[in-house]
């Protein structure tokens, strides 16, 4: 997932950007997607859906850092979009692959975090 940002400078505002939370939403229907299609799937049932995504929501926030976002680029849209529409056969593959299942190219360079 880190592979959505790109490396850029920022001032020392100390006012919440939007980005942050655009870079938050990203983390929300990255997971929410992933926790459907692995429910789909059957590798996660639905009793566990909610505990998973909550813990890969805060992962993946904390992961890229979101805290660190500074702004959006073009194809911030066109990766939200591709995000929700991901087939749900990319998440068939054993656990143990799940992190091999990547995102959109459209999302590379999406949020712009600072170093």
């Amino acid at each position: 997932m880190v592979a959505l940002c790109a490396c850029a400078c920022s001032g020392g505002d100390d006012t919440p950007d939007p980005a942050v939370a655009k870079c938050e939403e990203f983390a929300s229907t990255w997971c929410g997607s992933a926790m459907d299609c692995l429910v789909s799937v059957g590798t996660l049932t639905s009793a566990n859906r909610d505990a998973n995504y909550s813990a890969c929501r805060d992962t993946a926030i904390a992961r890229v850092p979101c805290k660190k976002a500074v702004s959006v680029g073009a194809s911030y849209a066109q990766c939200i979009n591709e995000l929700q529409g991901m087939d749900c056969a990319r998440w068939a593959v054993p656990v143990d692959q799940l992190l091999t299942v990547k995102i959109p190219a459209a999302c590379d360079g999406a949020i712009l975090i600072s170093p």
